[in-house]
């Protein structure tokens, strides 16, 4: 008897990917974002990098800017005015490609853990409903963004055992240090995780930014405005304080609390956590 083949048509699931519902929503973010903002000028700390940026040398990009070491955005900013201008619209839309990438390399972590279906639902809370708007639609998001950006690359490329691999997430962690502070905590996390996957052969990655920051934290230590707005690490103990709180505060951005519950934030990151472990 001849065999009759049945033609299945593919489930909606397996025709949409989630790889495509996040490239449509994160190409529509750009102009949402761009429009958004119309209006923005730059802020308190870009006007300040514009004034600043005429003398800028090596050793005034290293200097400590309300005690972070920013040198990636000194630079940038500087090659930005130089060449096109204080066009605030550039600025703003470098801000939005590099939440772009933080998104994706968010997405491309988490899948490998989670799936990719809820990593996409992630992924899409950082792109539309971030808890702080102002290095959202501002340029000097760049900044921030780009050092978490760094740190997100860092650990996906640790979760393949591979030595290329390794030295991507080293230059990346030292790249995120230069950037921002924000970076500072994946150095933590990376060791964490290298020490957990019993690669303790690996943990020069982490340790090689480490010592560059600890270096510049000591010469920057001796300036003569060290003292104004400098790094206080004996403040570490805060680190889970500022994470719930900024936990909640996305929680908040989400289901937009009333006003009159204030100072909420920090208890819904609590209770986030405790629901998850």
């Amino acid at each position: 008897m001849a065999s009759i083949t049945r033609h299945v048509k593919p489930a909606a699931s397996q025709c949409i990917r989630p790889a495509v519902i996040l490239a449509v929503l994160t190409a529509l973010s750009v102009p949402l974002n761009m429009w958004i903002g119309r209006g923005l000028t730059l802020s308190t700390d870009e006007l300040v990098w514009f004034m600043l940026s005429p003398d800028l040398d090596l050793s005034n990009s290293l200097h400590p800017y309300v005690g972070h070491l920013i040198l990636t955005s000194k630079v940038l900013y500087k090659a930005i005015f130089e060449t096109i201008g204080p066009e605030y619209w550039v600025i703003r839309l470098a801000a939005c490609l590099v939440l772009v990438a933080v998104v994706w390399i968010l997405y491309r972590l988490l899948s490998r853990y989670c799936g990719e279906w809820p990593a996409l639902l992630i992924a899409l809370v950082v792109l539309f409903f971030s808890g702080d708007p102002a290095h959202v639609f501002h340029g000097n998001g760049i900044t921030v963004l780009g050092s978490v950006g760094c740190g997100l690359f860092a650990l996906l490329m640790l979760s393949e055992r591979r030595t290329a691999r390794s030295v991507l997430a080293c230059l990346a962690l030292c790249l995120g240090v230069v950037t921002y502070s924000q970076a500072l905590p994946f150095l933590v996390g990376a060791a964490v995780f290298l020490i957990a996957s019993r690669r303790f052969r690996d943990l020069w990655v982490p340790a090689v930014p480490f010592f560059l920051y600890f270096i510049w934290w000591v010469w920057a230590s001796s300036l003569p405005q060290s003292s104004e707005g400098s790094l206080e690490p004996w403040r570490i103990y805060m680190l889970p304080v500022w994470g719930f709180r900024a936990t909640g505060a996305v929680l908040d951005n989400i289901f937009r609390l009333p006003d009159s519950l204030g100072g909420v934030q920090t208890a819904l990151g609590l209770l986030l956590a405790a629901v998850l472990f």
